[in-house]
């Protein structure tokens, strides 16, 4: 075999691994047509991780399920969670995205009107970035959100964990309509 043709099957081998990894499940959650509306009225589901150089983006989206129409105006409030369910530690959530990146736009807070059927998302934005060594890094497996309704909170796991480096920093953008 020539050479430029082992590397095309190498390519090819490369590509078609991607794709399997590509195809695997956002959440480990079943998919929002399939489950019954929560009492509330509201589910949230997260979308895929994106990570490139450090910085990683997950969008989180809000449906109303419901039959009332809600209002958000703000931005989600945010807990990590450990394995065990419990707060994690030197976990800094912050209103915007411009400490962390200029790269993802934030309107800021405004009201938004979310019918019945519809939706609004917020992007949570950090880095696996380590500027303290003596810290260890801050990892968490699950997100408790509360939505900013008066409703409860949720608890979603994304496919890959929040990897925040020892940095610790989580930005959030504010609602907009989905």
């Amino acid at each position: 075999m020539t050479t430029r043709r082992l590397a095309s099957l190498a390519a090819a081998a490369l590509l078609l691994a991607g794709c399997d990894s590509a195809a695997r499940p956002d959440t480990i959650e079943v998919a929002p047509s399939t489950r019954p509306c929560p009492d509330s009225g509201i589910r949230l589901t997260t979308g895929r991780t994106e990570a490139a150089a450090g910085l990683r983006a997950l969008s989180v989206t809000l449906t109303n399920c419901g039959r009332a129409t809600v209002e958000l105006n703000g931005y989600p409030r945010l807990t990590l969670l450990d394995a065990d369910g419990e707060p994690v530690e030197h976990v800094t959530v912050l209103e915007g995205t411009d400490e962390i990146t200029t790269g993802i736009r934030d309107d800021g807070p405004h009201r938004i009107t979310v019918r019945p059927h519809a939706g609004a998302v917020t992007s949570l934005v950090w880095r696996n970035t380590y500027d303290d060594l003596t810290r260890p890094p801050v990892t968490a497996p699950h997100a408790r959100i509360d939505p900013g309704l008066g409703r409860g909170t949720t608890t979603l796991t994304p496919y890959a964990p929040f990897d925040l480096g020892s940095t610790g920093k989580l930005g959030t953008t504010a609602w907009k309509p989905a």
